[in-house]
């Protein structure tokens, strides 16, 4: 589901119509397309993620490059797909990196999930590696002529792969017989992608980190605080899956409390969510109170 009008990527119907202002003049009187304007704005944004989130952007190559080819027939997704059973043959080892790349079996699916890495991990991942140091000449340094580039900040990709190790154990340790079947002393599994897990943890800690004065539209009208996204997301989804939303969570809280994540502001991330967490189910039972007192 589209999540539109996000305080990073503000891509509002106004604001890319208002784009059509700054966009080339074709000369000699041609009309420019009623596309142009979305195009250049589209554009701006892929070289913006491309800059600011270059994993997300990788991510997001990937996982369409790999659903494309396996509609050719060329190599069957369920190659790349996890299973703990599978495991116990090393040769599948290849299954634990590629199973967080397959974002989907259908088209939807990819599309879907696409977006989610645009709106919430790409600005995570901005927000979280900024450089350690910026550009420029440092006295300290040995050589006071030489310019430092910056040095680079890698605090994402070291709570992302902390995430995919955590959910592998998970799947390994606590569900070992999940999608599999036995029948006539034959076992029959089925691999299935660890990505929606990751996506959950990621929505979950994004929203812990994100600013809660910076309301998010959903569907384009509903405005909510961060921290309600991921639940929203799962509600507009029909409820599916709600295992893997509590997975996510799980794991986006055990990674921030390890890696002391900190919010926007300096909070920690963790004791911050904890904190609403005990406002939302002291307001519920309230709630369930005042319905058992009518």
């Amino acid at each position: 589901m589209l999540i539109s009008q996000l305080y990073y990527h503000p891509l509002g119907l106004q604001d890319i119509l208002a784009t059509s202002k700054k966009s080339p003049k074709l000369k000699g009187g041609a009309q420019i397309s009623p596309l142009t304007p979305f195009i250049w704005q589209a554009k701006k944004q892929i070289r913006k993620i491309a800059k600011e989130s270059p994993i997300t952007f990788i991510q997001i190559g990937l996982g369409i490059t790999i659903h494309l080819i396996s509609l050719t027939t060329l190599i069957s997704p369920t190659k790349l797909l996890f299973h703990s059973k599978l495991l116990e043959n090393p040769a599948n080892s290849y299954r634990v990196l590629t199973s967080f790349l397959v974002l989907g079996t259908t088209l939807f699916d990819v599309g879907k999930r696409s977006l989610s890495l645009f709106y919430t991990q790409a600005p995570l991942e901005a927000m979280f590696d900024q450089p350690l140091k910026p550009p420029g000449r440092y006295p300290e340094e040995e050589d006071d002529e030489k310019f430092v580039l910056g040095k680079p900040n890698f605090r994402f990709l070291t709570m992302q792969l902390m995430m995919m190790g955590m959910i592998v154990s998970i799947e390994t340790l606590v569900f070992p017989n999940f999608n599999l079947t036995k029948k006539g002393g034959i076992i029959k599994v089925f691999p299935y992608t660890l990505y929606p897990i990751l996506e959950h943890a990621i929505q979950w800690m994004w929203a812990m980190c994100t600013d809660e004065r910076q309301t998010v539209a959903i569907a384009g009208f509903i405005r909510l605080e961060p921290v309600l996204v991921p639940l929203a997301m799962w509600a507009l989804s029909g409820f599916d899956n709600g295992v893997s939303l509590l997975k996510g969570l799980a794991v986006a809280v055990s990674v921030g409390q390890v890696l002391q994540i900190k919010r926007w502001n300096g909070e920690d991330a963790v004791s911050w969510f904890a904190y609403i967490s005990k406002s939302w189910y002291k307001w519920t039972r309230k709630q369930i109170d005042i319905m058992q007192s009518k």
